[in-house]
């Protein structure tokens, strides 16, 4: 009995190991390139560099609050076709956005803008001319991914004269609160975990 309480203890506090080391904060979900939303912060008519830093920054700590969903949404769409588990393509990515409902107005955000969001994360920024148009990937890294939220987040949020909604920051907090976080599927790990722990899983491999 004090063996069988040990282990199950020892399994208990191993698994929030796992799960706080899981939640650290690379950078990979709340890095954002000031360089490669440029273009956002120049259609929004943000030019102050000192503001468009303090939005980077402001991202960064709400993205930073958010990893756990985050991490579980991009894993969830990642995998749900065939190919790289460990990137999004184009018709995972559509999923998100269908699943999401972000074009309830499609006036707002049409396909052929969705489609070119995609296709603007997959460049290199930090090229231009043909160079940039060569170095364009086929699917999303967890990273360009969360860009590309901001920048959907742009359009679909594009009234910046509103005072709430002036920066980039507001409106993709707009976009995970309202439409991504309620809507998105997402990987249940802790659910996993716990069914593959049960007597009935270990029966079958002891």
């Amino acid at each position: 009995l004090i063996r069988l309480t040990w282990q199950s203890l020892a399994t208990t506090i191993l698994s929030r190991k796992v799960r706080e080391e899981k939640e650290i904060d690379d950078g990979t979900y709340t890095s954002l390139s000031k360089v490669r939303l440029m273009a956002e912060y120049k259609r929004l008519d943000i030019l102050s560099p000192v503001i468009i830093d303090e939005d980077i920054e402001d991202m960064r700590v709400f993205l930073k609050g958010r990893i756990r969903d985050l991490k579980r949404i991009f894993q969830f769409y990642a995998a749900a076709e065939e190919g790289d588990a460990s990137t999004m393509d184009s018709t995972e990515y559509k999923k998100l956005v269908r699943d999401c409902q972000l074009q309830k107005d499609r006036k707002v955000l049409p396909s052929v803008r969705v489609d070119l969001v995609f296709q603007s994360c997959c460049l290199d920024h930090t090229k231009t001319g043909a160079a940039r148009i060569q170095s364009a990937k086929s699917e999303l890294t967890a990273n360009t991914w969360v860009e590309a939220l901001a920048r959907l987040s742009c359009f679909k949020y594009e009234d910046h004269f509103a005072k709430d909604w002036e920066n980039i920051c507001d409106k993709l907090k707009r976009l995970l609160i309202d439409d991504v976080l309620p809507n998105a599927c997402s990987v249940d790990v802790d659910v996993f975990r716990d069914r593959i722990d049960s007597d009935r899983v270990r029966t079958v491999f002891d």
